[in-house]
C-alpha cells in the first residue's frame, strides 16, 4: 500500500499490513478513540525503509503521540530491537521495552510487538485467543490443521517448489484462524474485515493488554 501524502493527525499509530489498520481501527473505535491515523506501512520488510519516508512527510513535526504495532514472528526481543534501532536511526527516541509508553519524549512513542510482547507469533495468535473455547467452530479449525499436520509435510525453510506441492502452511496460525473464519455463517477472507463485522468481541480479556496500550498512548 502507498504512503500517505501528509500526516493529518497528532496521533500516529504505525501498522505492519491492511489486516492490522483494519483490526486497530475498529479496536480504537471499541475503547472510543478518535483522531488517530493509522499508516499501513505494506509489510515487516517495508517497515526500516519506510520510516525515514514517513517522518519526512508534511506534519510529522505536529505529531505527539506516535504508536508502533509490529508482529514478533520468531522472536519478540529481536523485533522490538529492530524497530527501536530504525527509531534510533531518524533521530526518534526508543522505548526501552515493548507495551510501555516513553512519555518524556517528544512524540510520546510505544512499541507494541504481536501477539502479547513476549510470545512468537502475530496479530493471528492474539485473535485465536480471543475465540472462545467453547466456540465449536475452534475446535473444527484445529481438527482441521491436525489432518493437515498427519498428511502433509513439515518444511523448515522456504519449499522451494510449485504452489501446488503438498506442503503444511508455512504460517500455521494464519491458516488456522483463515480455517476459523471460513466457518462462519458469513465467511470472512480477512481478519481485519472479520473484526470490522464484530467477529470477535473486543471488549474481552484476551485484548486487554492491548487495550491498555492505546488507552495510555493516545488517551
Amino acid at each position: 500500500m502507498a504512503l500517505p501524502q501528509a500526516i493529518k493527525q497528532q496521533k500516529l499509530l504505525l501498522a505492519e499490513g491492511k489486516d492490522e489498520l483494519h483490526f486497530l481501527d475498529q479496536l480504537l473505535k471499541t475503547i472510543n478513540i478518535p483522531d488517530v491515523q493509522i499508516i499501513d506501512i505494506g509489510g515487516k520488510d517495508k517497515f526500516r525503509p519506510s520510516l525515514p519516508t514517513i517522518t519526512a512527510l508534511s506534519g510529522f513535526r505536529s505529531v505527539v503521540r506516535l504508536g508502533i504495532i509490529r508482529d514478533a514472528e520468531t522472536d519478540a526481543a529481536g523485533t522490538l530491537a529492530s524497530v527501536q534501532q530504525s527509531l534510533k536511526e531518524n533521530g526518534l527516541t526508543a522505548p526501552q521495552h515493548s507495551g510501555v509508553v516513553l512519555a518524556n519524549a517528544m512524540p510520546q512513542i510505544g512499541i507494541w510487538i504481536m501477539p502479547d510482547n513476549r510470545r512468537a507469533g502475530c496479530i493471528e495468535d492474539l485473535c485465536w485467543d480471543g475465540i472462545s473455547e467453547a466456540d465449536p467452530r475452534r475446535g473444527c479449525a484445529e481438527m482441521f490443521m491436525g489432518c493437515l499436520g498427519e498428511r502433509l509435510e513439515k518444511k523448515a525453510g522456504p519449499p522451494g517448489c510449485s504452489a501446488t506441492a503438498y506442503y503444511f502452511p508455512k504460517q500455521a496460525a494464519k491458516a488456522k484462524l483463515h480455517a476459523y473464519l471460513a466457518g462462519l455463517y458469513e465467511p470472512q477472507r480477512e481478519l481485519g474485515r472479520a473484526a470490522q463485522a464484530d467477529v470477535w468481541d473486543l471488549r474481552l480479556s484476551a485484548f486487554a493488554g492491548l487495550r491498555n496500550f492505546l488507552i495510555e498512548l493516545f488517551q
